[in-house]
């Protein structure tokens, strides 16, 4: 859940840029004069002093799908104690910020922006980290591992056939007839189950 809260905060950036530029253009359209554009610095500054970070929304907004994909991969990574995965993308971050592919307008040369250094700094905070701990620290004791149960030839053996047959309820038997129904109503019991099943299965399934 972390994960994903944090792959949907450039989304969120990229939607506010979107309203705030329909909220300007519609106060244009009904005839308010004199109406800054997104960008300047007077309205920047007072959206700064509103609460509103708009140079900081702008850049999450640039490349918000490879944004959010990478910091969701981050921040999975942490979760599950893999660092070393976790630092190859933040570098990765790193690289593509510093040619503008993300947090950037268009494609550039390389510049190394305060950005590209937040990001590098991540990496070498999250490549270093691990040194200084022990590996089974590192270990999230919190991640459930589910394993499912494996069974040859990928067939579910039939005495849990049965026993989920029994709990759904009263069943007829397949091969049995009466005249007034065509079926006998008859509950599975105990006899009808495969010839050596297990016992305590069962036991289980028919009560």
């Amino acid at each position: 859940m972390a994960a994903v809260t944090f792959a949907m905060m450039p989304h969120v950036s990229a939607f506010l840029m979107v309203k705030w530029g329909s909220l300007i253009g519609a106060l244009g359209a009904v005839g308010v004069a004199g109406l800054p554009q997104l960008g300047d610095e007077a309205l920047t500054a007072a959206l700064l002093q509103q609460g509103a970070h708009f140079e900081g929304h702008l850049a999450l907004s640039q490349g918000a799908i490879l944004t959010g994909l990478i910091w969701g991969a981050i921040v999975a990574s942490v979760i599950d104690g893999n660092f070393k995965n976790a630092g190859g993308f933040a570098l990765a971050a790193a690289i593509m910020s510093a040619f503008g592919i993300i947090h950037g307008a268009s494609l550039h040369w390389p510049e190394l922006s305060g950005v590209s250094a937040g990001y590098l700094i991540s990496a070498a905070f999250l490549y270093i980290y691990p040194l200084f701990h022990k590996e089974d620290e590192l270990v999230n004791e919190n991640v459930v591992v589910e394993e499912a149960p494996h069974h040859s030839g990928g067939i579910t053996p039939l005495p849990l056939v049965w026993a989920a047959a029994r709990s759904v309820g009263p069943l007829h038997h397949p091969l049995t007839h009466s005249k007034r129904t065509g079926f006998t109503d008859d509950k599975l019991t105990a006899a009808d189950a495969p010839a050596g099943a297990d016992a305590r299965l069962q036991q289980e399934a028919f009560g």
